[in-house]
């Protein structure tokens, strides 16, 4: 359904008067550099990384939010940035988000029935009685019932887990077939995150949607994905399906991760993968592997050379000269 090839995003550094008076190169932040993938229908894959690593960049250029450096991104067969207005439009249709952060995502002076209705109307799908019928429908769908109750109420009327559900009713009023979900969960209480990830399990098998999942939280992309990519400062470093990841990760980064998720045992000694140092800039980063300045095993090699993104098997992917 949806094909990434070798997309870049660079934003521009803003430089003072005298800096740009003396002339010389100008600094970008390497937000995305060079990322490719691809999902298959009703099918979800999960982006993982450290705050700054690219991931919710990735997403809004797959959304064309933002304007890429290069790149393509081909959802069913055509390149999103190459569309006009019109068919942006229409492909819009089938292209939804869930975001983050449920309260600032929901305008505050719209009430819930405006808020999940304005779809249908932006996109011509029903008028009238009809687009009230299609609303309190889609809140019964996602939990909040009676509908009636809630479709003319106002966002801060709502607890946070409320809100993400109408957030989600709101994504899935244009009948979407491919939901970017960016951090949905990462908002809300333990106690609510179970309900929500197990309400998008059950709408993707009712609708038969096709998800690109974006979390820090590895035990939520365990639960939710059938294949699991790893992107660390711009770049994915390990791509694999969900059980041969947590069976086998072969990245150092991606170990790190994994030895990272919280053990309910206190009794239980875990072996933990610690990396030092923090992530570089993204304004200049390291030279070869991206990762080498953190890597207990690094060598000449990872300074000099940047590692390709290889399949070492089971399409699994992992960019590390240990692997080549």
């Amino acid at each position: 359904m949806l094909q990434v090839r070798d997309l870049v995003k660079h934003f521009p550094v803003e430089t003072s008067f005298l800096s740009r008076v003396r002339g010389g190169e100008k600094d970008v932040v390497h937000a995305v550099d060079g990322v490719s993938f691809s999902i298959r229908r009703g099918e979800t894959l999960g982006l993982v990384g450290e705050t700054g690593s690219g991931k919710t960049t990735i997403a809004r250029l797959i959304m064309r939010l933002i304007d890429r450096t290069s790149g393509e991104v081909v959802f069913e067969g055509k390149d999103v940035f190459s569309l006009d207005k019109k068919e942006l439009h229409s492909t819009r249709r089938d292209m939804q988000i869930i975001f983050q952060d449920p309260f600032a995502s929901l305008n505050p002076r719209m009430t819930v029935r405006e808020i999940v209705e304005l779809p249908l109307q932006v996109h011509g799908i029903a008028e009238g009685d009809e687009k009230r019928k299609i609303a309190l429908d889609l809140l019964e769908k996602v939990g909040l019932s009676p509908a009636q109750r809630f479709i003319d109420r106002y966002p801060h009327e709502f607890s946070g887990g409320q809100r993400q559900r109408i957030g989600i009713a709101r994504a899935l009023a244009s009948k979407p077939k491919f939901v970017v979900a960016d951090e949905p969960v990462s908002a809300l209480d333990m106690s609510i995150r179970s309900q929500i990830l197990n309400l998008m399990q059950d709408l993707r098998t009712e609708f038969g949607l096709t998800y690109l999942l974006i979390a820090h939280d590895l035990s939520v992309v365990r639960y939710m994905s059938d294949w699991i990519g790893v992107l660390y400062l711009g770049k994915i470093v390990e791509l694999a399906r969900c059980e041969d990841f947590f069976l086998s990760p072969q990245h150092t980064y991606s170990k790190a991760l994994i030895a990272a998720i919280p053990v309910p045992d206190p009794t239980l000694r875990v072996q933990k993968t610690r990396l030092k140092g923090e992530m570089p800039s993204p304004i200049h980063p390291p030279k070869g592997c991206r990762f080498h300045t953190r890597c207990p095993f690094f060598t000449p090699e990872c300074r000099d050379n940047e590692p390709q993104l290889v399949d070492i098997g089971r399409d699994h992917m992992v960019a590390c000269h240990r692997n080549s």
